[in-house]
């Protein structure tokens, strides 16, 4: 399969980051080349406000991807970060995959 390039936002909760890892591998083996955007333990935006957040990091981010990919867990629904990422991304007109 030839290398395809996808911009993708992956949205999750912090305690999922090892399923992101997991995601981008799996991904990679397929021959896609993954960009990703996602703000975890290891890449965080040591940022506190949370308009400058959304507007400053998020925002940006998800400007630049093709497709949200949203990380679901039992756990995921209670997180407002990712409602307003799915949220932003719809208004977006961005693809979005729950996985």
């Amino acid at each position: 399969m030839a290398d395809i390039d996808k911009n993708v936002f992956v949205s999750h909760i912090h305690e999922d980051d090892a399923e992101v890892g997991k995601l981008k591998d799996l991904l990679a083996k397929q021959g896609f080349n993954i960009r990703d955007y996602s703000v975890t333990k290891d890449n965080p935006n040591n940022a506190y406000n949370e308009d400058y957040i959304k507007q400053e990091i998020l925002k940006p981010r998800l400007d630049e991807c093709s497709t949200l990919a949203v990380v679901v867990t039992p756990e995921t629904k209670n997180s407002d970060w990712v409602n307003w990422e799915v949220s932003y991304a719809v208004q977006q007109g961005k693809n979005i995959v729950g996985i």
